[in-house]
């Protein structure tokens, strides 16, 4: 059973969240995190996404925590102590920060605690390159709590520990605070969602949404004719990008030909090999030829016997009707986008 402290700790946490932009949504507002986005973050803030699982990689950054610290004291000789409030910037209420842990006799000093299985975006240690959503994520922990520097301490993959130096941004500061205004009161406080972005997590909320079944078409305004032409332009150049893709990846299958399996260059690897076969099934088809070989030998049975095996007969006829829904899953159809632009259809009919 969840303990009551715990979950009263968890809801405080989420209404604190909810009630601010918080240092660890910046990176989906400004486009520079593929886990989130201005359009998921809105909804996080007005309460319309659903409660998210704790994922295996969640829960174990959050377990790691204790060892990633203590691995940065060994590092640095620096102890450090967690910090539970929830921190809001002096003057802007709607802007706060959970941190993970403050140096003990240097408050301005904070350190943000990672796990990662990967090093790909990370500079050496002692550097300032990190990732540009920890990056900014960081920086918006600094303008919060006007410390003088955030210390990134990252273990990867239990293998290698790092510690980066990150110092305030001052332009990055003058830049972030109108756009986290913005976002704050002409979409969250006023009820207006964001343009979705082509992100992965946006189409999977986009995708979601419910309808398309009516039939009914929505008139579009001259402002919605102008989205909409956004859309066709964008189709015609991915069409053109496709084609000249293509197109070159058949110049270069040319070059290889068929005495290598690749090529090389100053450019990298160009690999072109055969795949191994694949033997693949249709369990559709099979199962119907063993359904049909089953009451062919069901039909075999003699009539004036069939009372010996009737009770048998019997069950295996109902077994056969049961199995289709028994083995058989609906699943509810998804919403698919099919444009038919005027001079797409004035093609197809030539």
């Amino acid at each position: 059973m969840d303990d009551p402290d715990a979950l009263d700790q968890r809801a405080l946490f989420h209404a604190e969240r909810r009630s601010a932009i918080t240092s660890t949504d910046v990176p989906g507002i400004l486009g520079l995190s593929r886990y989130s986005t201005a359009l998921s973050c809105y909804r996080d803030k007005r309460g319309e996404s659903p409660e998210r699982p704790t994922t295996l990689p969640m829960w174990l950054g959050n377990s790691l925590e204790g060892i990633v610290s203590q691995l940065y004291t060994a590092a640095t000789g620096l102890r450090v102590r967690a910090d539970n409030r929830f921190l809001r910037h002096h003057e802007y209420q709607w802007f706060g920060c959970h941190l993970d842990r403050r140096v003990v006799g240097d408050p301005d000093l904070i350190v943000e605690l990672k796990t990662r299985d990967r090093m790909t975006g990370w500079g050496e240690d002692g550097s300032d390159k990190v990732p540009v959503d920890v990056w900014a994520q960081c920086q918006s922990q600094l303008i919060i709590t006007r410390a003088r520097e955030c210390h990134v301490a990252a273990l990867f993959s239990n293998r290698e520990f790092r510690v980066y130096r990150l110092l305030p941004d001052p332009e990055f500061e003058a830049n972030l605070i109108p756009t986290l205004s913005d976002f704050w009161f002409n979409y969250v406080l006023a009820g207006v969602p964001p343009a979705p972005s082509g992100s992965d997590v946006d189409t999977f909320i986009v995708n979601g949404t419910p309808g398309g079944a009516s039939g009914h078409l929505l008139p579009a305004t001259p402002e919605q004719e102008q989205v909409v032409e956004k859309l066709r332009v964008a189709r015609l150049n991915a069409a053109a990008a496709d084609l000249r893709k293509t197109e070159a990846e058949n110049v270069v299958k040319k070059l290889i030909g068929e005495d290598y399996d690749g090529i090389t260059g100053g450019f990298g690897a160009v690999n072109w090999k055969r795949t191994a076969d694949i033997n693949k099934t249709d369990w559709k088809l099979l199962a119907g030829t063993y359904e049909k070989a089953a009451r062919e030998l069901l039909g075999l049975i003699d009539a004036s016997e069939a009372y010996v095996y009737l009770d048998k007969v019997r069950l295996i006829d109902a077994t056969l009707d049961a199995a289709p829904g028994l083995y058989t899953a609906v699943t509810p159809g998804g919403r698919r986008m099919d444009c038919r632009f005027k001079e797409q259809e004035s093609d197809n009919d030539e």
